[in-house]
């Protein structure tokens, strides 16, 4: 079996891991390579990637040609019921065909237009499963005559966030708003699959974004609570960061105070240091009394010698 081609710009990196782990074993101990050591050791291996983004979805740059997916986003949803709130999906997203480089001479429009009938149908009657199926036909339409439509990609994405699919659906708005960065209908729908996935702080900044380019009253009671929830968010990241300011700034003084003591304690060691001063201490110098020529005798080696010598023979 051929390697993917989605694997095979990956091979070099995984070369050089494996070369890094035979110089130092150790390295398969440690978490993020743990899935390695058990393949190696035959065991079950399970890797969690709900943040990863399947290699082969691609999205749309601003002429419509297939880029690279964007990265996840690093900001935490926390599921809460009692918000409404849920994790990201584990299912791959629909794929966003990529436009052509040109239309074609023979290019069918009404394909794409008959494919976005049958999904409007589909929806009004509930069965969205059908209308994602249709949406998907209809951007694949629109693709091969070069015409990827950001409305056409924000419908899909509308569909995916009724299924609970509210990361799909962020991942086709994303798509939408490269295309045409003034897509209400995109900054509606990412705004709301945003608030599902608990992304106050983005949920707010779309649906505000929507309401100045189009103001829509049945969207109102929702940017409120959005807007409050992204206010403390906003308040707790504040706090967080106060915190972690007022932390080091006591780990600094506390480091600060340490090397004066430090610093003390060697100066008073230095200055209480032991010193005769060429006489007894607190003699200064000598003693008191002592006939200055006798005191110079009894610090020349010779003469100290010489009465050491008169007083062992006495």
């Amino acid at each position: 079996m051929p390697v993917p081609s989605s694997l095979k710009s990956k091979l070099s990196a995984a070369e050089e891991v494996v070369k890094e782990c035979q110089k130092n074993p150790s390295l398969l101990n440690e978490p993020e390579l743990l899935f390695m050591k058990k393949f190696v050791d035959g065991e079950p291996v399970e890797i969690d990637d709900d943040d990863d983004v399947p290699p082969e979805l691609e999205e749309v740059d601003e002429s419509g040609n297939a880029a690279p997916a964007s990265a996840p986003t690093s900001e935490a949803a926390v599921p809460n019921e009692e918000e409404g709130t849920i994790p990201p999906e584990k299912q791959p997203f629909p794929m966003i065909p990529k436009n052509a480089d040109e239309t074609p001479e023979d290019a069918d429009w009404s394909i794409a237009g008959e494919k976005k009938s049958q999904a409007s149908a589909a929806a009004s009657e509930g069965n969205y499963d059908d209308a994602l199926k249709f949406y998907g036909e209809a951007l694949e339409a629109e693709a091969v005559t070069a015409s990827l439509s950001a409305t056409t990609l924000a419908k899909r994405a509308d569909i995916l966030l009724k299924l609970d699919r509210p990361a799909a659906a962020v991942h086709d708005c994303d798509a939408a708003l490269i295309i045409n960065p003034d897509s209400v209908r995109a900054l509606k729908t990412r705004g709301k699959a945003n608030r599902r996935l608990g992304y106050w702080t983005k949920a707010n900044l779309d649906l505000a974004a929507a309401q100045n380019i189009d103001y829509d009253p049945d969207l109102a009671e929702l940017c409120s609570l959005v807007k409050d929830k992204a206010a403390s968010e906003l308040a707790k990241e504040r706090d967080a960061e106060r915190k972690k300011e007022l932390e080091e700034r006591k780990k600094k003084a506390a480091e600060e105070h340490r090397k004066k003591m430090q610093q003390e304690e060697a100066e008073r060691a230095a200055s209480s240091g032991p010193g005769m001063g060429g006489g007894m201490p607190g003699m200064g110098g000598g003693i008191p009394g002592m006939d200055p020529d006798l005191m110079a005798s009894l610090q020349n080696p010779k003469v100290i010698v010489f009465n050491f010598i008169s007083l062992i023979t006495i």
